[in-house]
């Protein structure tokens, strides 16, 4: 059975148990936290405060604090492609590109690695040390086929602090070969999961068609990413770095949901700018939950 192979813990589980563990999202009934980027012409907006962003929730407006992400700590969950196309000059610059990740992070920041080729195995968690997280990039040897989906719903499970943000730095070159989950199901999940997903596409010397970036836009832009599609493998480096450095860029938006019905269901968010131009990335909303005593009733 193909299975996600959590290295770390020593410990092979089936993708299938993973799909009953929804990503949890943060956001309680009474608390909503949503991560923003605003920029102008594709540049990060500096000095924003909570006057400058309008929050609608299920179209009624919502009373929002903003703090900038700068003083927030930050997780980091490497996720990347080790399948055979991988293999040579590309995997040397994919090494270099994740250890300057990490030689970016800030005391406060922790990193994690994911690897995917016809399995996703877990080599460093959120609880290990920057150097194990290191190893780990060391180690990597590209072989087999590519389960792109189930690594980034494997990201998204992983044990967190829910009081840390999270960005999941994808990065593949090629297309998904070989899951068990569908596209609808982790879209699904991204979109329920407080995590920022952004991705950077190679195209490979020995898959010219390269990853679907379309596939990659939806995931990300469902969580408020991005994706970077590069030519050159010499381009990983500054991509990944780029990644993280917008990432410092956003805002950490919180506000308690007034005057809207907190039945269990989707919230429809809506971010924008009050009095100035400008683009704003967010996810598309979040989810009440269905409790216990909800449905006891």
């Amino acid at each position: 059975m193909r299975v996600i192979a959590l290295l770390g813990a020593a410990l092979l589980t089936p993708v299938a148990l993973l799909v009953g563990q929804q990503p949890t999202f943060r956001s309680a009934v009474n608390f909503v936290r949503l991560d923003v980027l605003a920029t102008d012409h594709g540049r990060p907006i500096a000095n924003l405060t909570s006057g400058d962003f309008e929050v609608t929730d299920n179209g009624v407006k919502q009373q929002v604090e903003a703090v900038i992400g700068e003083s927030a700590a930050l997780d980091v969950v490497l996720t990347l492609d080790r399948s055979e196309s991988v293999r040579g000059a590309t995997l040397n610059n994919l090494r270099e590109a994740a250890e300057a990740t990490l030689d970016s992070l800030r005391p406060r920041d922790r990193a994690a690695l994911l690897t995917f080729s016809d399995r996703v195995s877990l080599e460093a968690g959120l609880d290990s040390s920057l150097e194990s997280v290191r190893e780990g990039i060391r180690r990597i040897r590209p072989e087999g086929a590519t389960t792109l989906l189930d690594a980034i719903y494997g990201a998204l499970s992983l044990p967190r602090d829910p009081a840390r943000r999270l960005l999941v730095l994808l990065f593949t070159d090629g297309y998904d070969t070989n899951s068990w989950l569908t596209r609808e199901a982790v879209v699904r999940a991204a979109k329920e999961a407080d995590a920022v997903i952004c991705s950077v596409a190679s195209r490979s010397e020995a898959m010219q068609a390269g990853p679907e970036k379309s596939f990659l836009d939806q995931l990300c832009e469902a969580t408020g990413g991005e994706t970077t599609t590069v030519e050159g493998r010499h381009a990983l480096k500054p991509a990944f770095l780029a990644a993280l450095e917008r990432m410092r860029s956003r805002y950490l938006l919180t506000y308690y949901p007034a005057g809207v019905d907190q039945k269990p269901g989707w919230h429809e968010l809506k971010v924008r700018l009050r009095a100035r131009p400008g683009t704003v990335m967010v996810r598309s909303g979040y989810r009440v939950p269905d409790t216990p005593a909800r449905r006891a009733r």
